[in-house]
């Protein structure tokens, strides 16, 4: 499969938007931990949730590292959605669920590596 001529600018940059929403999102969960342990511990919850749905979906044969890039961005604004109202504004929210993509791509949790 021949990759899209702009495909190393795209991940390239991809790459770096989300390294710095996890970075940012270091940040976030520190003061929502010291300053809201309900909101904390939700948003706690849901990651877990995140993480066994990211590794339930990445053994499905034949899944493009992509799709599933795509599914858990989907997956991680839906989950974290029951946050605002609770203390998290839409554009944390928002910055939380691109962070924990870019966790999850960092992790690899997702069984990504290249098989032997």
């Amino acid at each position: 499969m021949a990759l899209n001529p702009h495909a190393k600018e795209n991940i390239d940059g991809l790459r770096l938007t989300f390294k710095e929403a996890w970075s940012r999102s270091l940040l976030l969960n520190q003061q929502m931990a010291s300053s809201l342990p309900n909101l904390h511990e939700e948003f706690d919850r849901m990651r877990k949730t995140a993480v066994r749905d990211a590794s339930l979906a990445s053994i499905k044969p034949g899944i493009a590292p992509v799709t599933l890039i795509e599914d858990m961005r989907e997956r991680l604004h839906q989950l974290m959605g029951s946050l605002v109202g609770g203390g998290l504004t839409e554009p944390m929210r928002d910055q939380l669920a691109e962070a924990e993509v870019g966790r999850l791509i960092g992790e690899c949790p997702l069984g990504w590596k290249r098989s032997a």
